[in-house]
């Protein structure tokens, strides 16, 4: 497993908010459902948009929040448990053989 294995969000400007989407960015125009349950089309904006100042929609924050920490902890338990050139195989499960 990694943490590839867990999507990350998309933002997208809409209603006065930022909202968030699970998944890569969709093409503009796209239906996407955003974590607070409104419907939205998905769109570009530029970097310099006025839309990027707008507050973030609280409950899609906290949906995006937990996709990063999903994907952090998975990224860590990737790391933690990389085998060693040569270990044997039985030690690449997790055995602490001294």
């Amino acid at each position: 497993m990694s943490a590839f294995d867990f999507p990350s969000h998309t933002w997208l400007p809409h209603a006065g908010e930022r909202h968030a989407y699970l998944g890569d960015k969709l093409a503009d125009g796209d239906p996407v459902t955003v974590f607070c349950g409104q419907m939205a089309e998905a769109r570009t904006y530029h970097v310099d948009a006025p839309e990027r100042l707008w507050p973030e929609c609280d409950v899609c924050r906290e949906k995006a929040v937990e996709c990063v920490d999903r994907r952090a902890a998975a990224e860590r338990r990737r790391l933690s448990t990389l085998a060693a050139y040569a270990d044997p195989a039985h030690c690449r499960l997790g055995c602490r053989c001294d």
